[in-house]
């Protein structure tokens, strides 16, 4: 599947934690790849620093839903712009 099958993450929510940023986001469906775990359910990620690269926010979401999705064919958008490390 192509990587705009996946789409991108809906908007979430930050929350702090005793110092700590976390940061939930809602996941896509994709009912045809089940091996992605791509399921509408909601995911917390923790420990994100202003400058962490987005690649490595890639990594712990795939590693946070035990996914086998190719990071490469995850999109993350905000607010409707598509991030990248730049």
């Amino acid at each position: 599947m192509h990587a705009t099958g996946i789409k991108k993450f809906e908007k979430g929510a930050d929350v702090e934690r005793n110092s700590t940023r976390f940061r939930c986001m809602q996941l896509p469906s994709n009912e045809s790849m089940p091996e992605w775990k791509m399921d509408g359910t909601i995911v917390t990620i923790a420990d994100l620093p202003l400058n962490l690269f987005v690649s490595t926010l890639r990594d712990r979401i795939i590693a946070a839903t035990g996914s086998s999705l190719p990071a490469g064919k995850l999109i993350l958008s905000y607010n409707g712009k598509m991030l990248t490390n730049r």
